[in-house]
């Protein structure tokens, strides 16, 4: 038995898929960065102040990506299932946020 080298072209038509499929097999996936939060976007969601997301990160329940500065980021899918334990969701803390820029935008306007 000889074993013929084939191109990822041949290979793709061997198989009946899209060559792109077979040129990335057995290579990982390429990194995509996960959206991160600031400490007082992180404190709104869960209405209180940054220093506490602050000291959720020292006791471990939550744990912080460091900026080259040395400023706290938090990933959002970590923040999500935090707020999940705590018994809220992202779509509540988007309502009141969007409920509290209404509200800004209104007190800013000067409306009753």
């Amino acid at each position: 038995m000889t074993a013929e080298t084939l191109s990822g072209a041949q290979v793709a038509k061997r198989l009946g898929v899209d060559r792109r499929a077979v040129a990335t097999a057995g290579r990982p996936a390429p990194l995509v960065p996960e959206p991160l939060m600031l400490p007082h976007e992180v404190a709104a969601m869960f209405r209180v102040d940054s220093k506490t997301v602050t000291r959720w990160a020292r006791a471990g329940k939550l744990r912080p990506i460091f900026t080259l500065g040395g400023h706290r980021r938090y990933r959002v899918s970590e923040v999500s299932e935090h707020l999940a334990r705590c018994g809220g969701s992202l779509s509540d803390a988007a309502d009141d946020a969007v409920l509290a820029a209404d509200v800004e935008a209104l007190i800013s306007a000067g409306e009753p």
